[in-house]
């Protein structure tokens, strides 16, 4: 009888320490973007450029600077920012042309675990595969009262085009038109009418021969961020 409980208490803590590693190595942010924005001192969009000197520290380019920097650190300065690879659970270090959303105060460590969103590119897969990190950078740009339009980039344009398309054509019919492109129509009067055009890849674009498939489409207001039409021809 004392074997047996001896061996639960054994078996008890293992799970329990299998458990905390678990949780430790959670690839998801543990806390929303309004909070990590309210407790970080600085909050930025940026690109990373190379490896500085340091243990697992890099150097970031701003892309968008939401909060807490000043004078040297602004929108294309560059800083030096230490990550935690070991925390990231098996996903690689940052690489040169990667983009990171980065909550810091001065001397964390930022990690994937800790706020900050790795911002992998949707254009690159060949499965409609989305990354709630675009969620997470356009609710802060719209939390902020459109200081910044919440559809500046391509990238962001074809990841709502995505969102909206995969709920009424299906995840297979949005990846056989894979890879996406978007074109800003600059030429209208106002903010409102000024939209991304989202496309999908026709298979047979370039083929000689009567073509039948259909491409998905999809129009995306710049600054709100809705998605104006979703459609197929």
């Amino acid at each position: 009888m004392k074997t047996r409980s001896i061996e639960y208490v054994l078996i008890s803590l293992i799970g329990l320490c299998c458990l905390k590693a678990s949780i430790a190595c959670s690839p998801l942010p543990d806390a929303s973007v309004f909070k990590s924005y309210t407790e970080h001192a600085k909050v930025f969009l940026g690109t990373v450029e190379e490896k500085s000197v340091g243990k697992d520290i890099y150097n970031v380019r701003v892309e968008e600077a939401f909060k807490g920097l000043t004078g040297g650190d602004k929108p294309n300065g560059v800083i030096s920012v230490a990550f935690n690879i070991k925390g990231q659970c098996g996903f690689d270090a940052p690489k040169q042309g990667g983009r990171v959303l980065v909550f810091m105060n001065d001397g964390d460590v930022v990690s994937s675990t800790s706020g900050s969103r790795f911002i992998w590119r949707e254009t690159e897969q060949s499965e409609a595969n989305l990354n709630p990190s675009f969620d997470d950078l356009i609710l802060l740009r719209r939390m902020l009262g459109f200081k910044w339009p919440a559809v500046p980039d391509e990238e962001t344009a074809i990841h709502l085009a995505m969102k909206a398309m995969i709920p009424v054509f299906g995840k297979k019919a949005v990846s056989r038109s894979m890879p996406y492109r978007a074109i800003f129509d600059e030429g209208k009067s106002t903010s409102e009418d000024r939209v991304w055009q989202v496309r999908g890849t026709r298979r047979c674009d370039n083929s000689s021969k009567p073509c039948r498939n259909v491409v998905l489409r999809a129009s995306i207001n710049k600054w709100s961020g809705d998605v104006l039409r979703v459609y197929a021809d």
